[in-house]
C-alpha cells in the first residue's frame, strides 16, 4: 500500500480562495475502497478538517510551519522520511526545495509572473527560481486549464510538456430551499434586488475599478461585494445606498447570494480558471465576467463579457447587460445551469488519484 502525503495546509474555514477550495474538493472526493493507498495529510494545528465527514479516512499531521515559511523547508521533507512516504502531493505552488520524495504540484497559473509588478521581490524570486526548480524535478505538474498549461510552457519551457497534466475544476455546491434561503437574505440583510461580486485584496480581480464603474452606473440596485477588500479601496468611499460590504461568506452563505443575485460581476484581469463565475453559472445567474486568460475557455457563450476591464470599460459593460435583462427566461436560466455539469471535483479527484497510482 502506497502511502501518500497531501499538503492541506492552505485549506481555510471555510475555503475562501481558490487553492483552500480545490485541495478541500481534493480530500472531500478522493476515494479510498480499493485500498490502494494510505493518506497522511500535513495540516495546520487544530485545523477543522479533523471534524469533517470524511477525517477517517487520514492520519493527520501538524507541522507546527505555516505555508510560505522557511520553517516548512526543514519539517515537511523531515515528516515523509519519518512516516516513509511514498508520494507527496502539493495542491499548490509549494514543494520543499529539497524534497526527499517523488511529487506532483499543482501550479493553478502563473499570475505571479505574469503581473509582477503585484507582488514583492520574494515572490518574483520565488516563481521565477525556486518553482523553476520544482517543475523540473516534480514526477506531475497538474494544472486546470490548457490556458495556464500554455503559460507554464512559455515561462518555464516547452520541455516539460509531457509532464504536465490537464484537469479542470468541478461544481458541486448543493442547492439551498426557498426558507433557507430567505433567511441568509434576513441574515445578511441582502436586499430585493441586487448584482454580487467576490472580492480580494490581490490587484488583479480589478475590483476597484468595478467599484468606481459602479458607482457611476444609474441604477437603484445594490453591488453586494464579499470578502477582503483592496488595500487602496475604503467602504466609506462608496454609499451605503447603494453598496453592501460583507466578509468572507460560510458556504451556504455563499450559495445564497449565487441564487437570490440578479447579476454576478467578475472583472479579473487574469484567472487560471474562474471558479467563481462558474459556480453562479450552476445557480442560473446571469454572469457578466472579463474574457481575459482562461475565463472564456472555461465559460464559453453561456455569460455576458466586458470589452475592456478599465472603468469606462466596466461601466459600458454593466450598462448594457442591465438592459438585457427584461430579456431573461426561465429557459436561459436552466440552460446556464445546465452547462456546468460537465465540470466535475470527482473526475478531477479521481485523474490526480491515477497519478498516484503510476510507477515511481
Amino acid at each position: 500500500m502506497k502511502r501518500i502525503a497531501i499538503d492541506g495546509r492552505f485549506i481555510t474555514d471555510p475555503p475562501s480562495h481558490g487553492i483552500a477550495r480545490y485541495s478541500f474538493e481534493i480530500l472531500k472526493n478522493l476515494k479510498l475502497e480499493e485500498k490502494k493507498f494510505q493518506i497522511f495529510i500535513f495540516v495546520r494545528k487544530n485545523s477543522f478538517l479533523k471534524n469533517e465527514s470524511f477525517q477517517t479516512k487520514f492520519v493527520f499531521l501538524e507541522t507546527g510551519a505555516e505555508p510560505i515559511s522557511l520553517k516548512e523547508q526543514f519539517i515537511i521533507p523531515f515528516y515523509l522520511l519519518k512516516f516513509k512516504i511514498d508520494f507527496f502531493h502539493s495542491p499548490s505552488f509549494l514543494v520543499p526545495f529539497f524534497c526527499p520524495k517523488p511529487f506532483v504540484l499543482t501550479l493553478h497559473d502563473v499570475n505571479h509572473l505574469v503581473r509582477e509588478k503585484d507582488y514583492t521581490i520574494f515572490h518574483k524570486i520565488y516563481y521565477r527560481f525556486v518553482v523553476s526548480v520544482q517543475i523540473r524535478l516534480a514526477k506531475f505538474v497538474v494544472t486546470v486549464s490548457s490556458f495556464s498549461k500554455k503559460e507554464i510552457l512559455n515561462y518555464y519551457g516547452e520541455q516539460f510538456e509531457k509532464k504536465i497534466k490537464i484537469f479542470p475544476c468541478g461544481v458541486e455546491l448543493r442547492p439551498l430551499s426557498l426558507s433557507s434561503r430567505e433567511r441568509v437574505r434576513k441574515k445578511l440583510n441582502l436586499p430585493k434586488k441586487f448584482c454580487f461580486c467576490l472580492s480580494s485584496p490581490k490587484k488583479h480581480k480589478n475590483i476597484r475599478n468595478l467599484l468606481l464603474a459602479y458607482n457611476k452606473l444609474d441604477t437603484n440596485v445594490f453591488l453586494v461585494v464579499a470578502g477582503s477588500l483592496p488595500q487602496d479601496v475604503t467602504k466609506n468611499s462608496f454609499p451605503a445606498s447603494k453598496f453592501l460590504f460583507l466578509d468572507t461568506l460560510s458556504e451556504e452563505e455563499l450559495v445564497a447570494c449565487y441564487s437570490l443575485c440578479d447579476l454576478f460581476v467578475f472583472p479579473s484581469f487574469y484567472e487560471g480558471f474562474g471558479l467563481p463565475p462558474l459556480e453562479a453559472l450552476s445557480f442560473g445567474a446571469h454572469v457578466l465576467s472579463s474574457r481575459e486568460s482562461a475565463l472564456y475557455e472555461v465559460l464559453q457563450d453561456e455569460v455576458s463579457y466586458f470589452d475592456t476591464l478599465d472603468c469606462d470599460g466596466l461601466l459600458h459593460g454593466l450598462r448594457k447587460t442591465f438592459s438585457e435583462f427584461k430579456l431573461e427566461t426561465k429557459e436561459k436560466k436552466e440552460k446556464r445551469s445546465l452547462f456546468t455539469r460537465g465540470f466535475s471535483w470527482n473526475l478531477m479527484t479521481e485523474n490526480i488519484a491515477a497519478l498516484y497510482s503510476q510507477d515511481l
